[in-house]
């Protein structure tokens, strides 16, 4: 019993010695997330306002550096919403044309610590009335460059419409530490 207790202790202590030494792809340092359910209090027309409003509440507080909203948080605990990814012109592949989504806030990458590694962060002239266009992650643009494309040049049709890519952001483990990131789409709040 005594070996056997060792081995499992020297197993679990490996374990969460590589677990440690994970990249999860964003910074949680000196981060706090907040839940806010407007839900039965706000009418939906009144609802992207009603966040905007928040976020400014939020950045005004002494000491806050940086806000934004999202749906998901990195290792949160609501699952992650699949959405269609088809390059613009293409027809759709079960294969290679579908991504975890998110709907972010502009700023949310530099919030959350997500480097950007290819474009721009979004920004005001992402949200209401033209919200067209997306980010994508390392594995989601490595796919795009499979296939031929350059993802920054690449557009796709996103819940409908056609958006063009403006970031290539670096792959985050938004389940767990121990998967892989998978494919992934952000598309800006509004």
């Amino acid at each position: 019993i005594v070996i056997v207790l060792t081995v499992a202790g020297g197993l679990l202590l490996r374990s969460l010695t590589t677990l440690v030494n994970v990249d999860p792809g964003f910074s949680p340092r000196g981060a706090m997330a907040i839940r806010v359910d407007p839900a039965g209090r706000v009418a939906p027309p009144a609802r992207l306002p009603f966040f905007d409003r928040v976020l400014e509440n939020v950045r005004a507080v002494p000491g806050v550096q940086s806000a934004a909203l999202t749906i998901h948080v990195p290792m949160g605990d609501r699952p992650s919403m699949g959405w269609d990814a088809i390059p613009e012109g293409r027809e759709y592949n079960p294969a290679t044309d579908n991504a975890a989504g998110r709907i972010v806030s502009p700023g949310y990458f530099r919030t959350v610590g997500i480097r950007i590694l290819d474009g721009r962060d979004f920004d005001s002239r992402d949200v209401r009335p033209n919200p067209f266009v997306m980010a994508v992650n390392e594995t989601f643009a490595r796919g795009v460059r499979a296939q031929g494309l350059d993802p920054l040049r690449a557009r796709f049709v996103v819940l409908g419409n056609v958006r063009q890519v403006v970031a290539v952001v670096k792959d985050v483990r938004h389940q767990s530490l121990d998967g892989n990131p998978g494919r992934e789409v952000y598309i800006p709040m509004g």
